[in-house]
């Protein structure tokens, strides 16, 4: 049996958590049933590591994730008083965003959408599977309408659509969401005669080791013998790092030998965020405590080396691709409630849940934690066997192919 060509598209210009996912999903996909072809935003590192997977690879130069530009008068304009004033008027401001729309499409959609017609004329896939929510991916469901082609759309963030949205989303025969948080918000959406299905992120749990090698120890300058915190992630401020730095003047007062590291690197739209978050550290006397490793191949390693893992974000999570990491390295998690992570995390059995934006019920959860280490390691086992339980890799992609004979056929 021939395999069916699937194209899959994803632009985003870092190598965070859709990329991520799909680079799984291309792992333990079933080549005897799909022939996957990416599209990657040119530039994005994990262009080689796809290649790497044998998979014929196609890359596009692209805006998303980079914000649009009018100009420069636009864009004064914007940022000036009249902005201001249009943003005070709702009816005006509707005509403004609506003006706003029309430019964007011209500008950049309607020439990015034609670019990545010519690769779907060219690959000729069955299916097209667009890796990310269609609010930023429009050109390239634009384009999978031009050409007919059945389409599938992994949402993996939240959905707010305007009437091209709704537009385009005709033409998507399914949608996939990473959480049944996500999945409530495309439903209010208003999408009706569409399937949609949740299907969670996995891991490869044989990849992430649960005990730390020394000499990563010695080679971060980090002490074995003294309690060790972790936040992974990307650097871009809704992921909370301003909040998680303000709790950790508390918990270095309760406990003063406390070690850190902050794992990730910059958004496109985010440079000079690390040099602020260092700044921060410094003026708050954490400079000696948190050391700031940027993006790092190695991270799946890197969760062994702490004994709490944090995610702080300060608006709801679709999914957290980083909890499910941590937690397959035996590490009990604190993260804000919210999204995803109240579908992953069990509370007081798994880690913590604190609410949002809040350093003193983070810093409290990470000192119970660290001075209870005997009821971290329960925690730590726990978690790694729920994701065990619920978050393998192969799994994701069986889900997936599932749905692909579902609604596709074949």
């Amino acid at each position: 049996m021939t395999p069916r060509r699937v194209l899959y598209i994803d632009l985003a210009p870092t190598p965070g958590g859709s990329v991520v996912s799909l680079w799984y999903l291309i792992r333990h996909l079933d080549r005897r049933r799909y022939e996957p072809v990416i599209l990657l935003a040119q530039g994005n590192p994990y262009v080689t590591r796809f290649q790497h997977l044998e998979v014929s690879v196609y890359t596009l130069t692209t805006q998303q994730g980079q914000g649009v530009s009018f100009g420069p008068r636009v864009d004064r304009i914007r940022r000036g008083r009249f902005g201001a004033w249009i943003r005070q008027h709702p009816r005006l401001a509707r005509i403004w965003h609506a003006g706003g729309n029309i430019g964007r499409w011209y500008r950049r959609f309607w020439p990015e959408a034609r670019r990545i017609r010519r690769v779907i004329d060219e690959v000729r896939p069955d299916i097209i599977h667009l890796n990310a929510e269609l609010v930023v991916n429009r050109p390239a469901a634009l384009a999978a309408r031009w050409t007919g082609r059945p389409t599938l759309c992994h949402v993996r963030g939240w959905e707010q659509w305007d009437l091209w949205d709704r537009w385009l989303a005709r033409s998507v025969r399914a949608f996939v969401c990473i959480s049944q948080a996500v999945a409530r918000c495309l439903q209010a959406q208003g999408l009706r005669d569409t399937a949609i299905y949740v299907v969670y992120n996995g891991v490869d749990m044989e990849e992430i080791p649960t005990e730390a090698e020394p000499e990563l120890f010695r080679a971060l300058g980090l002490d074995p013998q003294r309690p060790r915190i972790g936040m992974f992630g990307r650097l871009t401020e809704w992921k909370g790092h301003q909040v998680f730095l303000h709790a950790l003047t508390q918990v270095t007062a309760a406990i003063p030998d406390v070690q850190v590291i902050v794992v990730g690197g910059e958004e496109v739209a985010d440079r000079g965020y690390q040099q602020a978050l260092q700044a921060l550290a410094r003026r708050l006397g954490l400079a000696e405590q948190v050391r700031f490793l940027g993006h790092r191949e190695d991270a799946l390693r890197l969760y062994a080396l702490v004994d709490v893992l944090v995610h702080a974000s300060l608006r709801d999570e679709p999914f957290g691709r980083v909890i499910v990491e941590g937690m397959a390295a035996g590490r009990p998690v604190v993260a804000t409630r919210g999204g995803g992570p109240v579908e992953i995390v069990r509370h007081g059995e798994t880690g913590y849940l604190v609410p949002q934006g809040d350093p003193n019920a983070l810093a409290n959860a990470i000192v119970e934690l660290l001075r209870h280490p005997e009821r971290a390691r329960r925690m730590g086992a726990a978690a790694r066997a729920d994701v065990a339980r619920r978050f393998q890799a192969r799994d994701t992609a069986r889900h997936i192919m599932d749905i692909y004979e579902t609604v596709f056929g074949g």
